[in-house]
């Protein structure tokens, strides 16, 4: 039963979910969903009151059995049981049953980026110098005419490949080093950021999102597909957020997202792989992406503030 998804009817009469059965239960306890609530989920004939769905209520309720359920008549939805077609519906109106969510720290993202790059700036400029000190002191040496000295066998020898490729990867150690910290820490910096998409799609979910939070992140891997993906990963997920937000009353002091920020962000990366102009596309991307990273927490954490609130 935990494992299926469930839909319940608010009192606006439209049909809210998919949810699992916990949320269920929490609405259940919170009032949202009332021993008169009509539930639905796959494999049932129709729609059902809740009261007569074992779990639903940590309490029975007292059923009187001469009062048969009333099924409301909705426009355009007679409350037949969701097909396949409809399973990840719009929502619209009503109390929004906000999901637990963790909070995601943008300041934490900025910081462990910002520190990765100047770790990987510096690492790569000590590299360049060693390299280049070396280069030029080997080029004076064989320029400079030998010198014969009996009392010294070692002088004016010159060196030989294998020593001078010893001693560039000798001097190179501490900047490789540097740059090697600087870059795994740039890796977690990102992988944090796509945690922070996983999050912001699990909080559409009861409302109908296009996509779920696996799909969202994972399909941003595949070469070339993910190209495509980031319209609907960014700019469908802020599409997503206001027509939910906008539907459902207990969301109106959360703000919106500019869509067309998130529709920015793709179409750099979309330009990216012009010639010549996707340098610079890139950048802008990466100033984009950090103002959409930002709203993205900015929502979640609303989110979060709201679901501990109701707990």
């Amino acid at each position: 039963m935990d494992d299926q998804l469930w839909f319940y009817a608010d009192s606006n009469k439209q049909q809210q979910g998919p949810l699992a059965f916990g949320e269920i239960q929490r609405l259940a306890a919170s009032g949202v969903i009332q021993p008169s609530t009509l539930i639905w989920k796959e494999g049932m004939a129709g729609w059902t009151s809740a009261s007569e769905v074992q779990g639903v209520f940590s309490n029975p309720v007292p059923q009187t059995a001469d009062t048969p359920v009333q099924i409301p008549e909705i426009a355009g939805n007679p409350y037949e049981a969701p097909s396949s077609a409809n399973l990840m519906g719009v929502s619209k109106g009503g109390i929004y049953p906000i999901p637990n969510v963790k909070k995601c720290s943008f300041s934490l993202f900025l910081g462990l980026f910002i520190l990765g790059s100047v770790l990987s700036i510096v690492g790569f400029s000590l590299i360049i110098v060693e390299v280049s000190e070396l280069s030029g002191s080997y080029e004076n040496e064989t320029a400079q005419p030998q010198q014969l000295n009996p009392d010294d066998d070692t002088r004016g020898e010159i060196p030989s490949s294998e020593e001078i490729a010893s001693s560039i990867n000798t001097a190179i150690i501490p900047g490789s080093a540097i740059l090697f910290i600087g870059l795994i820490i740039i890796t977690i910096a990102m992988i944090l950021s796509y945690i922070f998409i996983y999050r912001a799609w699990y909080i559409l979910q009861p409302g109908g999102a296009r996509t779920s939070p696996g799909k969202a992140v994972g399909f941003m891997f595949i070469p070339l597909f993910n190209i495509y993906w980031m319209f609907v990963s960014f700019h469908g997920w802020a599409q997503d957020w206001n027509r939910i937000r906008n539907s459902h009353s207990n969301l109106t002091s959360i703000p919106t997202v500019s869509e067309g920020l998130f529709l920015a962000g793709p179409i750099c990366i979309a330009v990216s792989i012009v010639p010549l102009i996707g340098v610079l596309a890139s950048l802008v991307y990466m100033v984009i992406f950090f103002v959409m990273l930002f709203n993205i927490c900015k929502v979640v954490n609303a989110i979060a503030d709201a679901s501990q609130q109701e707990n």
